[in-house]
């Protein structure tokens, strides 16, 4: 039988990467309505979305270190509070029309997915050990299930004519 610490720990990783999953196909359903604020060409949209891989590389590159000093469950949470600024950033960007705050903004969301994702990897291997059973493909799974409600999300939002800078 499980007990009520790690119960709760593995519920709060699979709520976890749900919102993770959400939070990544909502921004990539409203790419296009971006791109379309910003006036940039599909080249140039290429490069601001190349922030999103440069904060993602840096972000699972620090985080095997930032584990092993802070822990998982810091580094996580850290993670989370640079992605949602990311967020908001890539927001205000959209808003101004600031293909470099889209820049920055989608550096920090990556970095901080990229911070969290592997914290929650290394906390999900722990609870696994702790419980004796598989917990990382349930794990993906939420992240997978968050893609498609994020995903429907972008999709609503859009028919909506939702402005993405809102």
């Amino acid at each position: 039988m499980l007990d009520t610490a790690t119960r709760r720990r593995r519920a709060a990783l699979f709520v976890f990467m749900l919102v993770s999953g959400v939070g990544m196909a909502s921004w990539v359903a409203r790419t296009p309505a971006v791109r379309d604020t910003l006036g940039v060409s599909t080249g140039g949209m290429g490069v601001v979305l190349f922030g999103l891989s440069t904060g993602s590389m840096a972000g699972v590159l620090l985080s095997g270190p930032l584990v092993r000093r802070y822990g998982g469950r810091a580094v996580m949470w850290a993670g989370a509070a640079v992605l949602t600024a990311g967020l908001a950033v890539v927001a205000g960007g959209a808003a101004g029309s600031l293909a470099g705050g889209v820049f920055v903004g989608l550096a920090l969301f990556g970095s901080g997915l990229g911070l969290a994702e592997v914290a929650v990897n290394i906390e999900g291997a722990a609870v696994e050990r702790r419980i004796g059973r598989p917990v990382l493909p349930v794990l993906h799974g939420c992240f997978s299930l968050g893609t498609v409600v994020g995903a429907l999300l972008g999709l609503a939002l859009t028919a909506a004519r939702f402005p993405v800078g809102a």
